[in-house]
Order: C-alpha cells, then structure tokens, then sequence
C-alpha cells in the first residue's frame, strides 16, 4: 500500500463524496464521469480498502470512507478558499505599493487616483515617485517599483512592455495678460527628451516654431509643475496635458496659442507580472480621471 495516496485521486473521492455521486463531481471538475470513477476505483486499490458504497441514485460512504473524506476536507476546504483569499489580499494586507508616473500626472490627477484607491484598499501604503521614465527602468524591471505611468516611451529593454491607456490632448499656453507680447511667444519651454540631441530637434518644438518661425528655445525642464508656473509668471511658451490647465483656462489666467497636440499615455510593467485587482483598479483610475 503506498504510503501517500495520489492527490488527484483523492481530489476526485471528496467531491464525489461531498456532491453526492459521480456525475455530479464530473460536471462540477469538468471532466468525463468514467474518469471519475476510475481514479476512485484506483484510490479503493492502492489504499486496500473500500471508500463508497455504489448505490443506484447516490453513493454512502464506508467507516474508512468516512476517516478519508474528514482528511480530504481539511485539504480541499482549504485550497477552495485560495481565490477568495487572493481576491481580497490587497484590502486586508498591509504593504508598499510603489509605482511611478510623469510629473504632469502628479498635478490634479494621482492625488483623485490615490483618494480613490484608498477607500478600497486602506491598508495599502502608496509609495509615488515622478519623473522621467529613464531613471525608473531599472526599478521596474526588478521588481523595486510595480508599474509607472508616462507619455513618451523609449524603447524598452527585454522584459518590460508598455500598454495604451488613452490618448491625451497637450496644449501651447502662454500667460493670457502677456499673450500679445512677441518676445514671450518666441521664448519656448522646452522639456527634456532622451531621444534628441539637441532642443532644436523636440518635434513639439518644431510643430510650434512652424508657426511662430522666430521661436527659440529659452529654458529646458523636464518638470511640468515647473513649467506650468514658468508660464503662470510671464516667461514664455510651453505645452501642458488639458487635465493641467482647465483651471487656469476657466480663470483666464492662461491662453491656448494653435491647435492641440495629442499624445499617448501608457503603462509601462514587467513583461510577465500579474495584474493584481489593484493594478486594475490603479489602470482603471487613471484612465478614467485623465
């Protein structure tokens, strides 16, 4: 008699035991009834004993049946509540959830998210870092940081992937009590970009200068909160996300110069992490407030 019954066959006794009869575990494991009833017939032989008594309608289990199924309940009573344990893990467990985005979206819109999420996931410390996403490759590809979320995406290394969340409308603005001043139309603030050598060569820059052909890049930040008030303080031309400036744009303090520029915000993750329910909900959330 082996010593450690076969777990599959045991699996196929309790909900044979637990259901009532063989058909009923075959449709409840998706399987065909004769395999049901060969695994429980093998399990009766390699422990050397009777489990179930066969009757017409339904199944009794034996005394011995009995002592198996109280061990097979413990087993599989166990492993049904697993989903249910994951499903609820991030609302019970208490953690660092790290993730990164553009600066922009550390403006008016992670701080909704965040509220948000907080009322779902209350134990849940939220750790957000912003910048470009250069700097956070190398955390998210090992782990350090779960996902980061930002419009311009360089080309990636092995083992991340980025994802489409929405399109996004960007605007040139200029403060709106100096709109009219050519010295300031022509001063652009430029932000960063890890794939132009020089500030000239920033296709928002170009699409500008080709209707204002005097425009020169005056003052490069790769922050858009800085920008912003750069802008608020008279100094020159710059391109901001809608969600950014809709106040400003209902106050009057800024003026939209040209049309809008739409860009694509993405997520960017391991290759093979899992999305857990607060990934989605995080994914969800933005896509939503943006």
């Amino acid at each position: 008699m082996s010593d450690s019954p076969d777990l599959n066959y045991l699996k196929y006794f309790y909900y044979v035991a637990k259901l009532g009869g063989f058909t009923k575990a075959a449709v409840f494991l998706n399987v065909q009834q004769p395999v049901v009833s060969r695994a429980v017939k093998l399990l009766e032989q390699s422990l050397g004993c009777h489990l179930l008594e066969r009757q017409k309608k339904r199944v009794i289990l034996t005394h011995q049946g009995n002592k198996v199924f109280d061990q097979c309940e413990t087993i599989f009573s166990s492993v049904e509540k697993i989903p249910d344990i994951l499903q609820n893990f991030d609302k019970n467990e208490s953690y660092i959830f790290s993730f990164v985005s553009s600066d922009s979206l550390s403006y008016g819109i992670l701080e909704k998210v965040i509220l948000l999420l907080k009322k779902d996931y209350p134990n849940i410390i939220f750790q957000h870092q912003s910048g470009s996403i250069v700097g956070f490759i190398d955390q998210i590809l090992n782990g350090q940081v779960e996902m980061g979320f930002f419009f311009n995406i360089p080309k990636l290394p092995n083992g991340l992937v980025k994802t489409k969340i929405t399109p996004v409308d960007f605007h040139y603005v200029i403060k709106k009590s100096v709109s009219k001043n050519k010295d300031i139309q022509n001063s652009f603030i430029a932000t960063i970009s890890t794939s132009h050598e020089s500030a000239d060569d920033l296709p928002l820059f170009k699409k500008y200068k080709s209707q204002h052909k005097e425009a020169k890049v005056s003052i490069i930040s790769n922050s858009s909160v800085t920008r912003k008030a750069m802008i608020l303080n008279g100094m020159g031309v710059t391109i901001l996300p809608q969600f950014m400036i809709e106040n400003d744009l209902s106050k009057s303090y800024l003026e939209i110069l040209g049309s809008p520029e739409k860009l694509t915000l993405y997520v960017v993750e391991r290759q093979l992490s899992y999305r857990t329910s607060l990934k989605t909900k995080l994914i969800s959330l933005v896509k939503e407030i943006v």
